[in-house]
């Protein structure tokens, strides 16, 4: 399957749920990422039919925000005072971690 007309599907199974890329897929973030995601994620499970194709966007949704989720976490995480300290201590255990605070 060419590379457009994996994009029209794409779009095509967004527009029927009422869903664009650019809805999912935060302007600093890469639709190309998440499209490769969802490419990766179709040739896996192989969908046949409608419901198929769903399951699957889902399962990128899900697994999109997921990442997302994560790299926010770490984001705050890495301005937090304590744990700024934490990392600079240089702890490579939860026991060493445990003594130093």
């Amino acid at each position: 399957m060419s590379k457009d007309l994996k994009k029209r599907k794409l779009n095509e199974t967004a527009r029927r749920r009422g869903l664009a890329v650019g809805d999912l897929v935060q302007p600093w973030q890469s639709k190309a990422e998440f499209e490769q995601l969802l490419q990766e994620l179709r040739a896996e499970f192989s969908p046949e039919g409608r419901m198929e194709e769903d399951t699957v966007l889902d399962l990128a949704i899900a697994r999109w925000r997921k990442y997302r989720l994560e790299k926010s976490k770490r984001a705050a995480a890495l301005k937090d005072p304590f744990h700024i300290e934490l990392m600079e201590s240089k702890a490579k255990s939860w026991s060493a971690a445990r003594k130093y605070s």
